[in-house]
């Protein structure tokens, strides 16, 4: 979770509006809403880089949203 926290706080110096607005956890998984679809890619890919796993990324027909979805 540190990862996640770190990223945030990275991407809100640049932009204090792109930021995680909330995690939540549910049992052995984790949901994390973020403001802005390309953080949210972002927190796959580093996720991905740094415990490998699958990433998988939908883009929904509206442009602003966006799941991504990582497992090991």
């Amino acid at each position: 979770m540190n990862l996640i926290h770190n990223e945030d706080e990275r991407s809100k110096k640049y932009n204090p509006l792109k930021r995680v607005m909330k995690i939540n956890e549910k049992g052995n998984e984790v949901e994390i809403l973020t403001t802005e679809g390309r953080l949210a890619q972002g927190l796959g890919s580093i996720l991905f880089k740094a415990y490998s796993g699958e990433v998988e990324y939908k883009k929904h027909e509206n442009a602003k949203f966006m799941r991504v979805e990582w497992r090991r």
